[in-house]
């Protein structure tokens, strides 16, 4: 058996979620799943088999080879890379028939210069920036950089993005400012439409956009977070989807020891027993992705139960408070994050105590965390 620190994804809850979320925005929206960083660590190939089976078409990745490792794992989709197409890769990309997210000329001459070379046309989406202040052309400059970019030989520019920069923040200066992009965006769509510039996609939201702001969908969206269960407004709840989690994070009990009132625990011995405890040693730590800030006093499921986190976080190991739960014996299974037939642990609860995001915690699973892929919970 080994290490006994498992990650179990259910690619049917994959499924659910992503017809949770196509019902949500309707036939004339066209969903672009988010599988980049390993499909947030669910394993991007497994997931984009499962999502195919569901429906989708195309794919959202970071880079080429994310793209080309899907490609040759049998994943017949298109794909969009969101990071562009860096220096050296135009020969992969055009080969490939990927499809570059583009913001500067210099990126799109390359481009150009190599589909002559290939005699195959390349596909393009530009990306404007209307206040994330990171990738994209500046709107004072976008129609210029249209009208040149678009009249370079072999080149086609399908489709037109942007990206929200705080869509799941509470506040109403957060919600000026996403509104304010929405709009600024929806000029820009309209403005390319008034000048018979047909372009197949516009596309904005991710997962908290297109859950709360209907009017940011346009005709494309890209879901990410939410395709994997997590919620992108916990612990709001008011546009909450009832997503399914897809990942559950497990361990077992490796040793249990009875220790004395007044035992410190871990570095620092910053949790110091109150009276005579069964602690219950785990493995399983910040090297397999659990935050090291995850507080003293968090709560795992041992047996249906919580059982309290005890001292810091360790690479290999957590201990943990099982005095209120006698019959709990080496073995057992803790339940960590997700959800199983012994009940639920929030990976956004987990985030939020840690002072991270889920998307942190889903990327940085260690790769001895072994997967066991599920069909039902």
């Amino acid at each position: 058996m080994g290490r006994p620190c498992i990650a179990r994804i259910y690619l049917d809850r994959l499924q659910s979620n992503y017809r949770t979320i196509k019902n949500l925005v309707g036939p004339g929206v066209e969903l672009f799943p988010v599988v980049k960083a390993d499909g947030y660590g669910h394993n991007s190939v497994r997931c984009g088999k499962a999502l195919l089976s569901a429906g989708a078409g195309t794919f959202c990745v970071a880079c080429v080879e994310e793209a080309l490792e899907l490609m040759e794992s049998g994943v017949k989709a298109r794909f969009i890379l969101l990071s562009g197409c860096f220096p050296g890769d135009e020969s992969a990309v055009v080969k490939a028939g990927l499809v570059p997210v583009v913001s500067d000329l210099e990126t799109c001459g390359r481009l150009s210069a190599e589909s002559r070379k290939q005699r195959k046309k390349v596909r393009v989406q530009v990306k404007v920036d209307t206040g994330m202040s990171r990738l994209g052309v500046a709107t004072d400059g976008l129609w210029e950089f249209i009208g040149q970019a678009g009249g370079l030989p072999g080149l086609e520019i399908e489709g037109m993005l942007s990206h929200l920069s705080c869509p799941d923040y509470q506040g109403a200066d957060y919600l000026k400012y996403t509104r304010r992009q929405i709009e600024d965006f929806s000029l820009i769509v309209n403005g390319l439409r008034k000048k018979k510039l047909k372009l197949k996609y516009y596309h904005l939201a991710g997962s908290a956009g297109l859950i709360k702001y209907p009017e940011a969908r346009f005709n494309s969206v890209r879901p990410g977070l939410a395709l994997y269960g997590a919620d992108p407004f916990y612990p709001a709840l008011e546009h909450s989807l009832h997503l399914e989690p897809v990942m559950s994070l497990v361990s077992r009990v490796c040793l249990i020891k009875n220790l004395p009132a007044g035992t410190r625990i871990s570095y620092g011995g910053k949790s110091v027993l109150e009276r005579k405890s069964r602690v219950g040693v785990v493995p399983l730590g910040y090297a397999d992705g659990l935050p090291r800030s995850t507080p003293i006093g968090f709560k795992f499921l041992v047996r249906s139960k919580p059982a309290t986190l005890l001292g810091a976080v360790t690479m290999d190991f957590i201990m943990l408070d099982l005095t209120g739960i006698p019959e709990a014996e080496p073995g057992d299974e803790i339940l960590i994050f997700g959800r199983e037939k012994s009940g639920a642990v929030r990976v956004e609860e987990l985030a939020e105590a840690g002072q991270t995001i889920s998307y942190e915690i889903f990327t940085r699973l260690g790769k001895r965390v072994k997967r066991e892929y599920q069909s039902k919970p």
